[in-house]
């Protein structure tokens, strides 16, 4: 009788596989702005596997609390234009393999990343100067007024300068591992 292989429950692996996923989908929405299903979607089911099998409901309560965690911080901007659903389907993947209080962190890290990434597009784009005037403006009018109907966000050269937010999402995970390693190090 042959014997089955046996899963691998050696979580440096299943980490390391998914950063692999994650430089993968980075690549793919740096190239073609969109991170496939065929990616995100097998990664979310693996994750969700690997904490069950490893730890049993208490495992399986651990991943979907991450992914759920993931799923509802990533579904504003999403709702609002500022990511694609396959950002939030990757996220909603990450949260299941991190659980929900270190996606907490990591959304700390991706958050920065983005933001840092979005700076350095505008400079290159050289839209840094229309977007801050679009950004005080709407303040100004925010705060005074209360509301922003007399704004318009519908400038095409700013619309078309999107930020490929699955390259944050790996770099923010990825930074995530380094300050993780070097807290458990310490």
């Amino acid at each position: 009788m042959i014997n089955a292989p046996q899963l691998s429950t050696n979580p440096l692996f299943f980490y390391f596989a998914l950063l692999i996923v994650l430089f993968i989908c980075a690549v793919f929405d740096y190239r073609f702005r969109r991170i496939p299903n065929f990616l995100t979607f097998p990664t979310l089911i693996t994750a969700i596997t690997f904490h069950f099998l490893s730890a049993g409901t208490n495992g399986l309560l651990f991943s979907t609390m991450g992914m759920l965690t993931a799923f509802a911080l990533f579904l504003i901007p999403y709702a609002t234009g500022g990511m694609g659903a396959g950002d939030v389907k990757l996220m909603s993947a990450v949260g299941a393999a991190l659980g929900w209080k270190n996606t907490l962190i990591s959304i700390l890290f991706i958050t920065l990343t983005g933001g840092v990434i979005a700076l350095l597009l505008t400079i290159r784009r050289k839209t840094l100067k229309r977007t801050l005037r679009l950004f005080f403006s709407s303040s100004i009018l925010l705060l005074t007024q209360g509301h922003l109907s007399n704004v318009s966000f519908k400038d095409p050269k700013l619309k078309s300068a999107g930020v490929p937010y699955g390259v944050a999402i790996a770099t923010g995970v990825y930074l995530f591992f380094t300050y993780s390693f070097i807290a458990t190090a310490n």
